[in-house]
């Protein structure tokens, strides 16, 4: 026996709509997987560790749960062709976008840092910097895309109208 869910009228939802929400059903269910399992392996290396050597990966792991629950709601009020769901997925689009580009600073400041021979002070060598700040950036530059598809002409009408014949 199949479930179905009956509508009281057949959308027109672009295919740019599907293809958003469905990449951020994945993203955000699996963000939150990980970081379910991560979390608590966090605070337990942390205090082994003894050191706040792990709060900064910490706060970004935080930060992806706190973005993929925000995104999972967004993608299935998307797939409704819900105003709010596109506002939602855009505004997560982006945060990603700048938390991904937060943590390739951080760790483009941690691969440039060399310290001289005798510890006493550090240099900051640019060329071990350029690989990870262009993979950073390329990993970041979807997230973009998306924020973009989402504000295009074709999925704002899509939602006004779908907004319009469920009367609210």
């Amino acid at each position: 026996m199949a479930i179905s869910l009956k509508l009281d009228f057949e959308p027109i939802r672009p295919r740019a709509v599907s293809v958003v929400a469905v990449v951020w059903l994945y993203l955000g269910v699996s963000w939150l997987a990980i970081a379910f399992v991560m979390l608590p392996a966090f605070v337990m290396m942390s205090s082994l560790a003894g050191s706040f050597f792990f709060w900064p990966i910490g706060v970004y792991w935080f930060g992806v749960a706190a973005i993929a629950g925000f995104a999972v709601r967004g993608a299935l009020q998307l797939l409704q062709l819900r105003s709010r769901g596109r506002q939602h997925l855009e505004w997560a689009s982006w945060a990603t976008f700048a938390l991904f580009l937060l943590f390739t600073l951080h760790l483009c400041s941690a691969f440039g840092s060399i310290p001289t021979y005798y510890g006493t002070s550090t240099y900051f060598d640019i060329t071990r910097v350029v690989w990870p700040f262009l993979g950073g950036t390329l990993m970041s530059l979807p997230f973009v895309f998306m924020a973009r598809a989402l504000r295009s002409d074709e999925v704002r009408y899509a939602v006004r109208d779908a907004e319009v014949r469920r009367g609210g």
